[in-house]
């Protein structure tokens, strides 16, 4: 399907509660559904509304007809996705007349929900990507404007087999965890709780109700912001009782 050029002017926002994305699951391919309300934002009718799914330089885009009368793809398959792990959407609204490829509404960032949360036991924060690029390295974090991702290298085959044994998820999520809240904190100095639309607030949230007993430092006070990280790292380990994982493997017990 050929892309537009679209021209940006002032626009309606529409809330990501009423563009709700959830992504299924069959036969190791997955599709969404998208259910949007968008009666109340009084668009003209005529105005065509385009779902986005999307990941770096990777996306898709699907017609869901006019905003006076939806209408689902048959074809909602994200086949130019080798996983759905990371991969975001929009919703677009566009009016052709009187100017043509005019944005006129728009949902952002949207997060999918899992049909089958059972599907994913990681980080529900953290995609996972397999790169070719990283060399003799195992896994590196890759930060963008919408997302953190954990890159991990290609040549170790299966990245949900990798991601999912006891070695990598006791010894590589406590740094995932403590890399990404030192980058948050420390590096962009960023301690909004409230712009949900941000995801270093989505971090900060997951951390914070790991059961931390102390509130967030100031962002000025280095010093107990390391601390306050540590014990974060170690509420982690401790509610996915890591220690205890990582000591079944190396016996012998969990293999």
């Amino acid at each position: 399907m050929p892309v537009r050029t679209l021209n940006y002017t002032d626009r309606k926002r529409i809330r990501r509660e009423d563009a709700c994305i959830t992504l299924y699951n069959e036969e190791g391919r997955h599709y969404f559904t998208a259910e949007l309300e968008l009666a109340g934002y009084r668009l003209p009718p005529t105005s065509y509304v385009y779902v986005e799914a999307y990941r770096q330089a990777q996306y898709m885009r699907f017609s869901f007809g006019q905003a006076g009368e939806l209408v689902e793809p048959n074809d909602r398959f994200l086949s130019k996705f080798d996983s759905p792990d990371g991969v975001m959407f929009r919703v677009k609204v566009v009016q052709e007349l009187p100017r043509k490829g005019l944005l006129i509404a728009q949902a952002s960032q949207i997060r999918p929900k899992r049909h089958d949360k059972a599907d994913d036991d990681r980080l529900s924060l953290l995609a996972v990507q397999p790169v070719d690029s990283l060399g003799d390295q195992i896994w590196r974090l890759d930060f963008n404007d919408e997302q953190v991702i954990l890159l991990v290298n290609s040549k170790l085959g299966d990245k949900d087999a990798l991601v999912k044994h006891p070695t990598f998820r006791c010894l590589v999520y406590p740094e995932v965890v403590r890399y990404v809240l030192i980058t948050i904190l420390k590096g962009d100095k960023y301690d909004d709780l409230d712009d949900t639309s941000n995801w270093r607030t989505l971090w900060l949230r997951f951390a914070r109700n790991l059961g931390v007993m102390t509130a967030m430092p100031p962002v000025t006070d280095e010093a107990r912001v390391d601390d306050w990280i540590e014990d974060v790292v170690d509420k982690f380990c401790r509610q996915h009782q890591l220690l205890s994982a990582y000591t079944d493997f190396w016996t012998g017990e969990g293999r």
